[in-house]
């Protein structure tokens, strides 16, 4: 079960957890138990796969130390899953495309997970783990108890304190650094908003017990200051 963090505790402290030898031992792991019987594991090759797509010079926020993050948390929720190996697998695909120019990452993102999951994953789990990632679009409720826990782990990050979310917040900027800044935190505003004005920030109870109140602070104190220089929703 998930515990409050302690003060100041940060997202890259999470980073250092794992070593890519240890991350890919761990992927590898998962990938085996959900492996199709009889299917030769091209484990270590879908996991080269992510690791470059992970790696890459050009992510600040959605980067192996992101996905880290989520893995620390579902480490801690997974009781609560009922499948969670497929759970598990879609955090590790969920933002394996990642283009600041494109609006369908997600299932762009679906498309590479069934590629490299091609007779190595079950279609039905292929299924379940593709509704996982594109719950992460963050605009329906989500449709299942798994999805209810993908959603909030990936929004946990909402959460930290508050010096750490808006060093995330900077991060997610320079992603976008081709944009102005009239471009880019319209597109902020609006989505950020979707969020606070829904009844829960987080779906599930305990989190959102335990989280909603810092979550909230974080996402309405972004909000006023975007406002204050100016910047209105798209």
């Amino acid at each position: 079960m998930v515990k409050p963090e302690r003060q100041g505790q940060r997202e890259q402290d999470v980073k250092g957890s794992l070593n890519n030898e240890q991350r890919r031992q761990r992927f590898c792991d998962v990938w085996q138990r959900c492996l199709m019987p009889g299917a030769q594991s091209r484990a270590i090759e879908v996991f080269t796969q992510l690791d470059r797509l992970y790696s890459s010079v050009s992510r600040d926020y959605h980067s192996w130390g992101h996905i880290d993050y989520l893995l620390h948390i579902f480490d801690q929720m997974a009781p609560q899953s009922q499948c969670p190996d497929t759970l598990e697998l879609a955090i590790w695909f969920h933002d394996a495309v990642y283009d600041t120019d494109c609006q369908d990452n997600e299932a762009r993102s679906v498309e590479l997970m069934h590629r490299l999951s091609m007779q190595q994953i079950t279609p039905t789990r292929q299924a379940r783990i593709a509704e996982l990632i594109m719950a992460t679009l963050h605009r329906d409720p989500p449709q299942s108890s798994d999805a209810c826990l993908m959603v909030d782990i990936d929004l946990m990050s909402f959460a930290l304190p508050s010096e750490q979310f808006l060093e995330n917040s900077h991060k997610v900027r320079r992603e976008s650094a081709h944009l102005s800044d009239a471009e880019f935190y319209p597109g902020q505003i609006r989505f950020m908003r979707s969020l606070v004005n829904r009844k829960r920030f987080f779906h599930t109870d305990y989190i959102n017990f335990h989280y909603e109140a810092s979550a909230r602070r974080n996402v309405d104190s972004y909000l006023s200051a975007l406002q204050n220089l100016g910047y209105r929703a798209a």
